[in-house]
């Protein structure tokens, strides 16, 4: 049933919002125009992680062009809201290819694979059969992968610590000496934590 007031809440809401767009559509411009400072500032002084090799703006004007091809090979009509939603990286080592994400509230460019290991590893854990241990793991998980060494990744802080690796899958067990003790996959992390327990 509609109220007698309807037409005149809507007409004061889209008021509203064009009253409103003089202030938003700067501030926008503005933190767009901010975040890309901060990542050229950041891939101007980060180095790859793979090659050694400083990323600079190349590796961003690389990022752009790949996504500009992505566009393409989708035939969706160019705009910041499809860069946005089909940009899988914000730049790519001109030297030997290795991908980066942007990480703003870090300052920092983070390799691709190092921003989706939370969610890997939590779609691994949540497999898991329900115990102790497995709820002492969610409380422990790191929010944002810790490198520890070209290889690992620390992801969970129990005691021992959990490592990661990422390229192959694997878990291992940091031990007080800094020895890393490799035990395959979470249900050996969940294991290896019980017995140890």
């Amino acid at each position: 049933m509609k109220s007698k007031h309807e037409p005149v809440l809507i007409a004061l809401v889209f008021i509203g919002i064009l009253l409103a767009m003089p202030i938003i559509l700067p501030c926008m411009v503005v933190s767009d125009a901010r975040r890309k400072r901060r990542l050229r500032r950041c891939a101007r002084t980060t180095v790859c992680e793979e090659c050694g090799q400083l990323l600079g703006d190349a590796s961003i004007e690389l990022s752009n062009l790949e996504c500009q091809k992505s566009i393409e090979k989708l035939n969706i009509k160019p705009s910041r809201v499809n860069h946005r939603r089909v940009r899988q990286n914000d730049a790519i080592c001109p030297n030997c290819k290795a991908e980066y994400r942007f990480v703003p509230k870090r300052s920092e460019l983070l390799r691709v694979w190092e921003c989706d290991v939370g969610t890997i590893i939590d779609h691994q854990r949540r497999d898991l059969p329900d115990s102790p241990t497995k709820r002492a793991l969610r409380a422990a998980v790191l929010k944002t992968p810790q490198r520890y060494d070209s290889r690992w990744l620390l992801v969970y802080e129990t005691s021992p610590k959990v490592l990661y690796d990422p390229k192959t899958g694997d878990y291992a067990l940091l031990g007080l000496g800094g020895q890393v003790t490799e035990v395959g996959d979470v249900a050996g992390v969940v294991s290896t934590l019980e017995e140890l327990a």
